[in-house]
């Protein structure tokens, strides 16, 4: 799996937390729109250098990795975060300066976001 490039997880229902992203360091896209992954996300997924666009659309975590080393900024080549319709995202770790596109539709119990000064788009 070190070659894969894409990798679509989506409506997987009943895992219990997302996998460890150690082995996929080539991964550019990931797509885990409508899975039930528990709380939180496997802080491998900071791992990801490579990754323009994850997309967690309807996911039921609280909050995604970013204390100390281990965080979404260091995505450096992250470019769009989807996030819609995460009732349950309470906060957002500071966000790479890479990021262009990032959309929060119905994150309802979000409460800030930071890093945002180098978006081209955003809808709330």
């Amino acid at each position: 799996m070190d070659r894969l490039k894409v990798l679509d997880l989506s409506n997987c229902w009943h895992i219990e937390s997302t996998p460890d992203f150690a082995c996929t360091p080539k991964l550019e896209q990931l797509f885990l729109d409508s899975c039930v992954i528990g709380s939180e996300v496997h802080e491998s997924i900071c791992c990801l250098v490579n990754l323009t666009t994850l997309s967690m659309r309807n996911c039921e975590v609280k909050e995604l990795p970013g204390m100390h080393r281990r965080s979404i900024a260091n995505l450096s080549k992250l470019e769009e975060l989807n996030l819609q319709g995460c009732e349950q995202l309470q906060s957002l770790p500071q966000l790479p300066s890479s990021l262009k596109i990032l959309i929060l539709q119905g994150c309802k119990k979000l409460e800030a976001v930071h890093g945002i000064q180098n978006l081209e788009s955003m809808k709330l």
